[in-house]
């Protein structure tokens, strides 16, 4: 038998229980993952970037100018992808709000295309 990862237990674990419902994540939106990654990179460089052009510009030697912005790079990577999925997190609830007054909207007319139907 083989072995299972641990979602997919999960899922099988809430399938027989009998709650269908599926969580969203960010790592399933077609826009998120690759927007994510791509502010994580640039908030990486572009910390590291600064940090060196000024520990160069106040006289440190290589080693430790590098040293400096490959921490400050690695902050960067770090607050980069935290911004990043706060956002994003923001982003998508915005975009279910949406969708779901859309639904709502979408049923209402139906309902008073019925009703207008009835009557007439």
């Amino acid at each position: 038998m083989a072995r299972k990862g641990r979602k997919a237990a999960e899922a099988d674990a809430a399938e027989l229980a009998g709650e269908g419902r599926r969580q969203l994540l960010l790592a399933d939106h077609p826009r998120a993952l690759h927007q994510i990654r791509t502010i994580r990179a640039y908030a990486a460089l572009g910390l590291f970037l600064v940090v060196a052009y000024f520990s160069h510009q106040a006289g440190q030697p290589l080693e430790r100018m590098l040293t400096r912005a490959l921490e400050a790079g690695v902050v960067g990577y770090l607050l980069g992808w935290f911004g990043a999925v706060m956002l994003w997190r923001q982003l998508a609830q915005a975009e279910i709000e949406s969708a779901r007054r859309k639904i709502v909207a979408a049923l209402l007319e139906m309902e008073a295309a019925e009703r207008k139907g009835e009557t007439a």
